[in-house]
């Protein structure tokens, strides 16, 4: 853990200049009561607003958190009196950690809306640290406190917290790889690209591909790759690995902007068309090439959705009609049959038309 000076530095440092906030429309922050808020286990934390957020992503270098911070931002600025401060940790977990308990010392917040860069070190922060000071924390992405190894997502929610909004979970990516094998059946030679390795979506993209080896052994997992989620590591991470494996027959990125520089790779290594490669958290840029033939199929990915529900959480909370501590799909749309709905809307020409991209 940083010293605290040096961790009050880079708070600071890392920290975003401004903050945005309104006291027009609806009631003034006068109107606001105090209220008890259910965290979940039996606890409650008591809170009064207008919400005062402390926004952590996990990182940057990638269009589906600049649009989050984008849309999480405008979203608070509707709620009269209600102030957002961003601390970007820019991946590094230990970072991450000393930014979160200055915050809850500083004593300036009374909510956080968390994105994790390692969601089992900050979990006592997150959940008794951050409850002990009635802070209403709201997660976006992936679980908290391991509770990414739960297969299903609505078992994601930790307790000390109001609620989660969650873009994946073990089921989710196990009913993918699922679709993957349906659409290449026989033997196949399959890369897989992940994220960071203390992200929660990088074990629960190993912990579904575990499932996969001992269920359809001939979906074979040649290699398997970390990266920052950037596109530049897309490309240099994928170029080795097919000069390795020149026989490969798919590929299962795990976000977007790895995608991108994954297909600039195989088309250097002359592999277009030979390599079926599947997205997840579609951009605009994945839906042109589903279109064109180059990626088979992504997911919904949704970074403004995301931010709106986790924001609508804590304003809903706040006016004392606290709603589910759980929303699936990542703040996207939600499909007739929910209930038997793991989370992930598969998207390929079928219904890529339908699709609308927010990045």
């Amino acid at each position: 853990m940083l010293a605290a000076p040096l961790a009050m530095i880079l708070l600071a440092a890392c920290g975003s200049s401004g903050t945005a906030g309104s006291s027009a429309g609806g009631s003034g922050s006068g109107a606001w009561k105090t209220v008890k808020l259910d965290v979940g286990g039996g606890q409650t934390i008591t809170v009064k607003g207008p919400p005062h957020i402390a926004y952590f992503p996990a990182g940057d270098l990638n269009n589906y958190l600049t649009i989050r911070g984008q849309a999480l931002k405008a979203a608070v600025a509707k709620i009269p009196g209600a102030t957002v401060q961003e601390f970007n940790a820019r991946w590094d977990p230990t970072t991450q950690l000393n930014m979160i308990q200055n915050a809850i010392s500083s004593k300036k917040y009374n909510a956080f809306v968390v994105d994790t860069d390692d969601g089992n070190a900050e979990c006592n922060l997150l959940t008794k640290t951050a409850s002990a000071a009635n802070i209403a924390i709201v997660n976006l992405s992936t679980a908290i406190c391991g509770l990414w190894s739960k297969p299903n997502g609505r078992e994601g929610v930790a307790n000390g917290t109001i609620g989660a909004v969650g873009n994946n979970n073990i089921l989710a990516i196990h009913d993918y790889l699922n679709y993957m094998i349906k659409n290449n059946p026989g033997p196949q030679k399959v890369i897989v690209m992940t994220g960071p390795a203390l992200h929660p979506l990088t074990p629960q993209i190993n912990a579904a591909v575990a499932l996969i080896k001992t269920e359809h052994p001939e979906f074979q997992i040649v290699a398997d790759v970390a990266t920052n989620f950037s596109t530049l590591q897309g490309q240099q991470k994928l170029a080795p690995l097919l000069l390795a494996h020149p026989d490969a027959t798919v590929l299962f990125s795990a976000y977007a902007d790895i995608t991108i520089g994954a297909l600039t790779a195989i088309k250097a290594a002359g592999m277009s068309g030979k390599l079926k490669v599947y997205d997840q958290f579609g951009s605009k840029a994945i839906v042109a090439d589903i279109n064109n033939g180059t990626v088979a199929a992504t997911t919904g990915g949704y970074p403004a959705g995301s931010a709106e529900a986790g924001i609508a959480m804590i304003q809903k909370a706040f006016s004392g009609h606290q709603g589910p501590r759980i929303q699936l799909g990542d703040g996207g749309p939600i499909p007739a049959d929910s209930a038997s709905w793991n989370g992930v809307t598969i998207i390929d020409k079928s219904n890529v038309a339908q699709y609308s991209p927010q990045f």
